[in-house]
């Protein structure tokens, strides 16, 4: 069991106000305290992709600091939900959402909302790696390769140990 004096409380309380405060380019007002506020809500969420339709009125609460997991088979829209949460979908020309989505109680569809702000307080984990480019991991591989070579062989006059 862990003790959490009252600073600490304002202090975690200071914190997330802060990244609400962060979403709002043009907030002058001091944060707000968003202490019992969800973590995310979505009201009504639907998007499409060209004339196929991913999500179909999504309505979810998310609460503050707790760990929520997306379960369901491949194709059923569990990513197409987490990349709406920080509008990364709309890079996509053909792609069209409508509803409502709050994150520490802003709307993130609010004409305020700078998207880089947003991208920076909802960030996202890819399914799939993202290795270099092939001509930087032989690169990588021919330096280590040439390095384990020079290693491997003992200099002249000395014997070689294995262990």
């Amino acid at each position: 069991m862990t003790a959490t004096s009252s600073d600490d409380s304002s202090l975690n309380s200071q914190r997330s106000a802060g990244t609400s405060a962060r979403l709002d380019r043009r907030s002058s007002a001091p944060p707000l305290d968003t202490s019992g506020i969800p973590a995310i809500v979505t009201n009504e969420l639907n998007l499409w992709y060209g004339s196929f339709q991913a999500l179909k009125n999504v309505t979810t609460t998310i609460k503050r600091g707790h760990i929520t997991s997306l379960i369901g088979p491949s194709g059923c829209g569990k990513t197409t939900l987490l990349r709406c949460f920080n509008r990364v979908n709309e890079r996509y020309g053909y792609v069209t959402t409508n509803g409502e989505i709050r994150v520490l109680g802003k709307n993130i569809y609010d004409t305020d909302i700078a998207l880089p702000e947003l991208r920076k307080s909802v960030g996202m984990v890819f399914q799939r790696p993202n290795p270099l480019p092939v001509s930087e991991m032989d690169r990588t591989i021919d330096s280590s390769s040439t390095r384990a070579a020079s290693v491997s062989s003992p200099p002249s006059g000395m014997a070689s140990t294995a262990f």
